[in-house]
């Protein structure tokens, strides 16, 4: 497992390390120091499809992930590595979105911002279903290069 991202308590001594393999899937370890060594606990030998479900299935084994993962949110965590496309809001997506950060309103409307960035998100609950994700331009310039995002170029 190639380490893609690290989750560390805010004590410093217990840290969640999420990796994925050649064939695109994604599992996760725990670590724990014990005297001065980092020492693994024996993990579930599962195998996720996205980053997201490997993260929302360590949170119920590691309850501390969701409040370690400032300065932005649990929700944006799960974005993660994803690529996005900067996009006008038109009619195809709804009538209007919030940006997943700081929730500010997007919509087609002129007196409101109607451009920024837009992902598709896959739900890691395994049931299929999937969402649109926006991230005004703000937020996305100041959260690309923390949370690993990328830009799908244009056609």
């Amino acid at each position: 497992m190639q380490t893609f991202h690290q989750i560390a308590h805010p004590d410093k001594r217990h840290r969640v390390e999420f990796g994925c393999d050649n064939e695109g899937h994604w599992s996760y370890e725990i670590a724990d120091q014990v005297r001065k060594r980092w020492r693994k606990r024996p993990s579930p030998n599962a195998s996720f499809l996205s980053y997201a479900a490997a993260l929302v299935d360590a949170q119920s084994s590691v309850h501390w992930i969701a409040n370690a993962v400032e300065p932005h949110s649990w929700h944006v965590e799960l974005l993660r590595g994803h690529t996005f496309r900067f996009e006008e809001h038109s009619a195809q997506f709804g009538d209007h979105d919030h940006c997943v950060s700081c929730m500010l309103k997007l919509t087609s409307a002129a007196d409101t911002e109607h451009c920024g960035f837009v992902t598709r998100f896959d739900r890691p609950d395994g049931s299929g279903s999937w969402q649109w994700n926006w991230v005004c331009s703000r937020c996305f310039n100041g959260l690309r290069e923390l949370l690993q995002w990328r830009i799908e170029e244009p056609l």
